[in-house]
């Protein structure tokens, strides 16, 4: 089921986690945050957050074209996290499972 899209804050150099549980999302950055540099990554529900070496090693940077990201399609919920890089950003959020 759908629900309504929430906006996430993402401070500078961090992970955030912008979804939890969810099997299919849209996201997106926030029209007024888009000088920010977005990184993501996902993880099973309930497994560790990643931390700032996995930045380098599986971060995947996102929204290089304003485009959301395309969800990840998963029998599994997971957990998004995104990283910011020189400076706060916010993203759009709409879960659809």
């Amino acid at each position: 089921m759908a629900e309504a899209p929430i906006t996430v804050e993402c401070p500078e150099d961090q992970w955030t986690k912008v979804s939890t549980g969810v099997k299919i999302a849209k996201l997106f950055a926030h029209p007024a945050f888009t000088l920010a540099s977005y990184v993501y990554t996902y993880r099973p529900t309930g497994a560790a957050a990643p931390d700032q070496a996995d930045r380098d090693i599986e971060g995947v940077p996102v929204f290089t074209a304003k485009k959301p990201i395309k969800p990840v399609n998963s029998e599994d919920a997971i957990d998004s996290y995104i990283w910011c890089e020189n400076r706060d950003g916010k993203v759009i959020l709409w879960t659809i499972e």
